[in-house]
């Protein structure tokens, strides 16, 4: 029975491990592409308006919120939902335009 629930213990504890490698992988890949986006040759300018609302959701990551995109194209309304590290809640709307003559 005691090894049983060693084993159980052990399985559970490699679990939560390989969770956390995946996330911090992810989270890495993340904050690769947000770099890239940020210091490529147009920035965030370059940006659609739904990938801008992303790029807001992972700067806001990067600093410590838990935040989520939550608006839709055209919703003229809360596109970003956050939790600052005080567990202060932020709703954001982003506007993102574009110089019609440049892009």
């Amino acid at each position: 029975m005691v090894v049983l629930l060693v084993l159980a213990a052990a399985g559970v504890v490699a679990v939560v491990a390989w969770q956390r490698q995946v996330q911090e992988q992810a989270d890495r890949q993340r904050m690769s592409r947000l770099r890239m986006v940020l210091t490529g040759p147009s920035g965030l300018d370059s940006l659609k308006p739904d990938a801008f609302e992303f790029a807001v959701r992972d700067l806001l990551r990067r600093d410590g919120y838990r935040a989520e995109k939550v608006g839709q194209s055209n919703d003229q309304s809360v596109d970003v939902l956050a939790d600052d590290p005080m567990g202060r809640r932020w709703a954001l709307q982003c506007k993102h335009k574009q110089d019609p003559l440049n892009g």
